[in-house]
């Protein structure tokens, strides 16, 4: 495969006819140009085929999908479809910053070992409809993102430097939260571990790129993470969480539950995590904290409906819980149970100092 482009941007959509063409312009402007652009359409009733096909660029295809195949079957769509060594999966309303591609293939130039066998992630911006940055996106000590007031570029470009993981000890992390690793956009891997892993398959409903990035820790790569902001991570009103509303925070609910039935002993294997510790985590973060939250809401039916999952996924681990009596408490009381976990909240933020440099958890 020497003739392959250096990277392949594979870049999935549906409906993003307002933001691909900057997305692959983004693309275009990179001062690297080893790399081809897969665009797999899944059957959007928009413009975005025609936005696509304005382009006059031979390093661009286009795979146009005769029906909506899914969110993790287009994944694998336009994986599959890419001849490149090292894959860049780029969500099709995101935006690459200038720059990424060339420290990236600098970083693979510096570890030749590793070349088939390597992850790469950065730090990327959150920005809005309208490209403004709104925040910067981080990684804490679990590795998990969490997002922070934004600081100004000097002080970013000031911080930038490369820090080197083992795979399965982010494997590890990831297993310990129950959460992925990395922000999407910017996840760069080698041909050689997408094979292994057998690409983007997945029961998941929402959220298979958390599957896949897990799978390839667990083949335990080097992670190569630059601890600069070479990718902008777009949230607005078209995004797919924000058009399913709730019903994502279901289905999410649904693919952490996916995820404890996939992740057995075997699975777990000298991470020092059990399955006892996932179903915990579940049960008190996916479920009761949600549902507390939702009930501070007005939520009520909602709120009940999560607390129905724990009862009904872990009955042992629910009952065991503290936090399910006091909801359950909270929610028998209707509205009188609103009003106090308000007023909680209202005394809470009183209470917690608050620090202009400050973080907060997503």
């Amino acid at each position: 495969m020497s003739d392959s482009p250096f990277f392949s941007i594979c870049i999935p959509c549906y409906n993003h006819g307002a933001y691909i063409g900057q997305t692959i312009q983004s693309v275009l402007d990179q001062d690297f140009d080893d790399f081809e652009i897969v665009v797999a359409d899944n059957a959007s009733p928009d413009n975005s085929r025609e936005i696509v096909k304005g382009f006059d660029d031979p390093r661009i295809r286009l795979i146009e999908n005769r029906y909506n195949i899914g969110f993790a079957p287009n994944l694998q769509q336009v994986t599959r479809h890419a001849r490149g060594r090292f894959f860049n999966l780029l969500s099709s309303d995101d935006l690459m910053n200038p720059g990424a591609l060339g420290t990236y293939a600098e970083l693979i130039a510096q570890h030749p070992d590793h070349k088939d066998w390597l992850v790469l992630m950065s730090q990327a911006w959150q920005v809005d409809q309208d490209g403004a940055i709104q925040q910067y996106l981080m990684h804490d000590e679990g590795f998990g993102p969490k997002r922070t007031l934004l600081p100004t570029r000097e002080q970013i470009d000031a911080q930038a430097r490369v820090e080197v993981y083992r795979g399965f000890d982010l494997f590890t992390a990831a297993m310990k939260h129950l959460n992925t690793v990395g922000v999407f956009c910017s996840v760069t891997y080698s041909r050689t571990l997408w094979e292994h892993v057998e690409g983007y398959n997945s029961t998941q409903l929402i959220n298979p790129d958390m599957h896949f990035i897990i799978k390839l820790l667990r083949r335990d790569p080097r992670v190569l993470l630059v601890n600069r902001p070479l990718y902008s991570y777009r949230v607005h009103q078209m995004g797919q969480g924000a058009q399913q509303g709730r019903a994502k925070v279901l289905k999410l609910q649904i693919d952490q539950y996916n995820y404890l039935m996939q992740f057995d002993e075997a699975w777990l294997e000298g991470t020092g995590v059990t399955r006892d510790d996932q179903r915990r985590l579940f049960v008190q973060r996916d479920c009761i904290r949600k549902a507390v939250a939702a009930l501070a809401e007005g939520q009520w039916v909602y709120a009940s409906r999560l607390l129905a999952f724990a009862w009904s996924a872990y009955p042992g681990v629910t009952l065991r819980q503290w936090r399910t009596w006091a909801l359950s408490a909270l929610l028998a009381t209707g509205p009188l149970g609103i009003g106090i976990l308000r007023l909680l909240r209202m005394v809470q933020r009183q209470r917690v100092p608050s620090f202009g440099g400050g973080s907060r958890k997503r």
